[in-house]
Order: structure tokens, then sequence, then C-alpha cells
């Protein structure tokens, strides 16, 4: 149902725990793509490590450097088979209920494109920072769920006009036919600020 996209670029001292917390996932109906952007450190080696997992579809390792997270992340929609994608940063982590979560949301509604999540910053040492990008304060969902469904027209007008409220691209799952008439897209040469 999911594609799970982990592209990386000598990220390797993230690399494992970033793996085992998507493979430790609550929801287990995913596959895994794994794009290295020709990375100098360890990071191939721990890619390898993982090649046996019934989860893993694709290790792609580039021989030269594409310059560009977004060239890695359109390559990983060209493999992806799932319903969904979610791009998990690999330098990142994520909570085991996080799939099971959004899934379950995304299901509830076939006009839901995008489902985001706040994200809780942390270091290298994977310790909590205090910093809160959320910034939903007051705008928090008033229903019991703990979620708020916006228009999409509406929801760039007021929010995404402003801020980047969806700054994590960790943090996403969206819908993999929302990319049909994109995958020409310039953003793809983009070559900065991924998330």
């Amino acid at each position: 149902m999911v594609s799970v996209i982990i592209p990386n670029y000598n990220y390797a001292r993230f690399l494992d725990e970033r793996i085992e917390s998507i493979l430790n996932q609550s929801f287990q109906d995913f596959e895994l793509i794994l794009l290295d952007d020709a990375s100098t450190d360890d990071s191939k080696v721990i890619f390898r490590h993982y090649e046996h997992s019934s989860h893993i579809t694709h290790i792609c390792i580039n021989s030269v450097n594409s310059g560009s997270p977004f060239v890695q992340w359109e390559k990983g929609f060209q493999l992806a088979t799932g319903k969904y994608i979610w791009i998990a940063e690999s330098d990142d982590l994520s909570d085991p209920l996080f799939l099971e979560k959004m899934v379950a949301l995304m299901e509830r509604d076939e006009g839901i494109s995008v489902c985001f999540s706040g994200s809780i910053l942390i270091d290298d040492n994977g310790q909590a920072l205090v910093q809160d990008e959320d910034l939903w304060g007051k705008n928090k969902s008033k229903n019991n769920d703990g979620y708020a469904i916006f228009g999409g027209i509406d929801y760039i007008k007021h929010n995404l006009y402003w801020k980047n409220y969806i700054y994590n691209a960790s943090a996403v799952l969206f819908r993999k036919d929302c990319l049909s008439g994109m995958m020409n897209s310039s953003c793809f040469k983009m070559r900065f600020c991924g998330d």
C-alpha cells in the first residue's frame, strides 16, 4: 500500500536507526526503496546489510552524485508501486505508529491528497530540541481525533503563502496518483532545501 523512499547522501551514521524505525512500523504493508546518491561514507555497506529484507524492493546506488535531492525523489517516484508515497529522509526517525495513523486518515476520504504531521526536531544524538516549528498553537484541531482537514486551495492561501507548515518531507504521506502530470516538472531541477 505504501512506497517508502529513503534518499541518502553521506548519512551512514543515521541509516541503521532510520531503516529500523521504518521496518518496525506497526503498519507493515509497505515496500522500501533505498536510494544512494554516490555517498563517500559507509552508506552503501549499510544498504547492502538490508538487501535480504522482504520489504526492500530496490537498492539503487548512483556511481555519480546527481547534485540534487529532487533527482533522487523523482527516481523513487518512478520505482514506487504503492498507493501512497512516503519520502523518509535518511537523517530522520519515525514513531512506530506513523504509517498506521497516516494511512488510516488517508483511507477515510479519497479526496485527501496529502497528510502531514508535526515533527519533533532532534540533534545528531537523537535528543529532542526545545524548538517547535509547527506553531499550531491556537489552531490545533478541535476534534477528539487530533486531526483537521483543510481544502487545498484555502490551505495554500491562508497557510503556505505565509509559512512552510509542511517543512519536513519525512512527516508527509501523499497519494501517488497526485504525481501524474508533474513527473516532468521543473521542480526536479532544483538543488537545495529538499524538505
